[in-house]
């Protein structure tokens, strides 16, 4: 393909931008249209008497809640209105366009990437089919793909392919400067077939997401999720509200809460095990803490003699009983902590602090007091005047999907709980590796829990994608075989500099040039080291001691 060609292509594909943005903008505006009389409708019918007012109310909420939804699609659309084309023809259909986008518009050709048509992004051009949820699988012709990204309308890389050609660079503009953060929408246009395949995998029973840190499987995992909330097939086994993902701690959780909105995902519950534990249990006056005590030795031994604790049954207790946990957690440890850990214990509830070891005990407690881990929902009737009346009740706990993040860090029983929380279909999301464990007494093997997953359900990611390219070379120099993928990001040349003891190895530590905001990671081998270390950087958040 010569210049003129690639011109002609690159001249076309900016005006079919310019003309979808368009129209896609006029959509926005209708949708706001219809909004804005949906919400009167809503008030009018809040002032009516008729007989029929609570279901028409339910029916104006559902519609006006679907179009803001449709409409916060489409205002991303015009932003990147789609990131692939592909021109197939099928047998029942003549060859046009079908365009791959983070949302669909499908008056304008534009298909979400959850579609099952979208799957043939990964195809080259030639003959290729993909699996339908009815139909079986649907053979057709590709003759083009391209590939594009979009950014505030404006685009900034293309490439293309055909029956007979290979695929070209038809544009990339020259950036002025390096992202300095990565965007999770990226993946969807970016995503390999494998990944795809991981993602479009059977919904029901568990799955199990593995490998090194840096290897994406949190942003695999995050986008199965996307994907089971928005395909047609599944969107309605799995409503926002019946999703429960689990993360290790608060800035995991600040990390989630940004990246599932940018996929289309809102009002799904994303928390830690010890605030969903709390909310469960209804202690809103406690606070989780974790590893209580003064130095590493206490805590340990602490962890440990609570462990013991965990495989002993606790009294039977009741609902009130459970309300005001500290008479039952003491009379159960008692037997298990010696005075100075049941002092601690005493200081501690003294704050209204449980650690996870008390909270698997008394959400077990409830489960057997209850029959099952009971929740509140409450019940609303609309009145005249726009008012309601809500009267709450009490039924199991009950999720579509639970993911649980770094799930080699929970305890067995912990565990058990939550897949007991999973509706029939148990569909539990595994994200983490059992390799990199560091949280005391937590599971070491599937049959402790009773999960059996199989094979073809445990991926195992190998690329690492976090590391620089100069990190990957000298892990590689040292004689392990790392991979380094295409792409990987620069970074600075390794160094080693020896020192003979650890206040040498502290000098050369303080003495290094950190820019602000970055966190330094101390790793030592012996235990007294880092305990060293530990104690000359407490009061500075920034450095990570292990």
């Amino acid at each position: 393909m010569d210049q003129t060609e690639k011109d002609e292509l690159l001249r076309a594909a900016k005006a079919d931008i310019v003309r979808t943005t368009s129209v896609i903008g006029g959509l926005v505006e209708r949708l706001d249209e219809s909004i804005g009389q949906a919400a009167a409708a809503e008030r009018a019918i809040d002032n009516t008497e008729s007989e029929t007012a609570f279901e028409d109310r339910m029916l104006a909420t559902a519609m006006s809640a679907n179009s803001a939804q449709t409409r916060e699609g489409l205002t991303q659309l015009v932003l990147s209105p789609y990131f692939a084309r592909l021109d197939v023809g099928f047998a029942d259909e003549p060859e046009r366009p079908y365009y791959i986008a983070k949302h669909a518009a499908s008056e304008l050709g534009i298909y979400s990437w959850t579609a099952p048509v979208a799957a043939l992004r990964f195809e080259a051009p030639g003959e290729v089919s993909y699996q339908t949820p009815r139909r079986g699988r649907r053979a057709g012709a590709m003759t083009r793909r391209d590939q594009y990204m979009i950014a505030r309308g404006h685009l900034n890389f293309m490439t293309t392919e055909a029956v007979g050609r290979e695929r070209e660079l038809v544009y990339q503009e020259h950036f002025s400067g390096r992202k300095t953060g990565f965007v999770l929408p990226e993946v969807v246009a970016q995503m390999e077939k494998a990944q795809d395949q991981v993602i479009r995998a059977d919904h029901r029973g568990p799955f199990v997401i593995s490998g090194p840190a840096g290897s994406g499987k949190t942003t695999l995992a995050l986008h199965r999720v996307a994907f089971l909330r928005q395909s047609p097939e599944t969107a309605g086994q799995y409503p926002a509200e019946s999703i429960l993902v689990l993360v290790q701690d608060g800035s995991t959780e600040d990390y989630f809460s940004h990246l599932l909105p940018e996929l289309g995902i809102h009002d799904v519950q994303i928390t830690t095990f010890g605030h969903w534990a709390i909310g469960v249990l209804e202690l809103g006056r406690y606070f989780y803490h974790a590893r209580p005590g003064h130095n590493e030795q206490e805590r340990d031994r602490y962890e440990f003699a609570k462990l013991q604790a965990l495989s002993g049954e606790m009294a039977p207790a009741t609902t009130r009983e459970l309300k005001a946990p500290d008479k039952l957690l003491v009379a159960h440890y008692r037997d298990y902590l010696d005075d100075g850990q049941m002092g601690l214990l005493a200081s501690e509830l003294e704050e209204s602090a449980l650690d996870r070891f008390d909270l698997t005990l008394l959400l077990m407690a409830k489960r057997r007091a209850e029959g099952a881990l009971m929740t509140t929902v409450e019940d609303v009737t609309y009145l005249r005047g726009g008012l309601t009346k809500k009267t709450p009740r009490k039924v199991p706990l009950e999720y579509a999907l639970v993911l649980v993040d770094e799930f080699q860090n929970y305890l067995p029983e912990q565990l058990r709980l939550l897949r007991g929380a999973a509706d029939k279909k148990q569909s539990m999301l595994y994200i983490g590796d059992l390799a990199q464990q560091t949280q005391f007494g937590a599971m070491r093997d599937w049959a402790q829990i009773g999960e059996a997953v199989a094979p073809e359900r445990t991926i195992k990611l190998q690329k690492v994608y976090r590391n620089t390219r100069q990190i990957l070379e000298y892990i590689r120099g040292r004689g392990y075989d790392v991979e380094i993928p295409v792409g990987v990001a620069e970074g600075p040349a390794v160094a080693e500099h020896p020192a003979r003891d650890v206040v040498e190895a502290l000098q050369y530590i303080v003495g290094l040039t950190r820019a602000p905001g970055t966190q330094l990671g101390i790793i030592a081998k012996d235990p007294a080291a880092i305990e060293t270390y530990r104690d000359y950087f407490a009061d500075d958040p920034s450095v990570r001691c292990l």
